[in-house]
């Protein structure tokens, strides 16, 4: 598996280096500290299997790097790594062709396991697209309430939707909440079943389209 990082950043160069390597035991990690060199890399090795971007680079803007990529390597998935947290940059990135968004304030089981979820063909969305709700407006004004929105969820339903975008399992949901995990599983049925959704990953994008928050 060949992996190409781009950052300006040394130590998060080297500090990938050193991660990435357990996603696999063939990890070869590719580093770049500017766009420039980034094409200097894929000139060099085109057959990436995935690529993980700073949207803060010293020579091009972000957005236009991932847009240059994407039209690159259109079969190569591009994660943003970043350290801004801000919902417009992690919509426009989700929106502008990139398959995850990871802030950088994540540790680093939880940023592989965003990475295995590209990997296997999803889209990682963080929970730090859900909350809070009033930066949300701009997108809708309608709070995530059974009052306020037709075919929305029960108070239960809502405290397990909150859970799933941030990434816990059905376990893991369970325990939090004190329930059964058949009826976790139950509650997420009847969620991907409003949200016209077939797996977690599209509930959790689904939920930020609509603008309803997380808890």
């Amino acid at each position: 598996m060949r992996i190409l990082s781009i950052d300006d950043h040394e130590l998060i160069r080297e500090g990938l280096q050193l991660k990435l390597t357990a996603l696999a035991d063939n990890v070869e990690v590719l580093s770049a500290a500017d766009y420039k060199q980034a094409e200097t890399l894929i000139r060099q090795y085109p057959n990436l299997d995935l690529i993980l971007l700073d949207i803060s680079l010293p020579d091009i803007n972000g957005f236009i790097a991932l847009k240059k990529l994407a039209e690159k390597l259109p079969t190569t998935p591009i994660v943003i790594l970043s350290a801004s947290e801000s919902p417009d940059d992690i919509n426009r990135a989700l929106k502008g062709l990139a398959q995850g968004y990871i802030p950088k304030s994540y540790h680093s089981e939880l940023m592989l396991s965003a990475i295995r979820v590209v990997l296997s063909g999803g889209t990682y969305v963080p929970s730090a697209l859900f909350e809070p709700q009033t930066r949300f407006q701009q997108h809708d004004n309608a709070k995530f309430s059974p009052k306020k929105k037709k075919g929305a969820f029960t108070k239960r339903q809502t405290e397990v939707l909150s859970l799933l975008i941030k990434g816990k399992s059905n376990k893991v949901i369970s325990r939090e909440l004190d329930i059964a995990v058949n009826t976790v599983g139950i509650h997420i049925c009847a969620i991907f079943k409003v949200l016209k959704v077939n797996n977690r990953t599209e509930a959790a994008f689904k939920a930020s389209q609509l603008g309803l928050e997380s808890g």
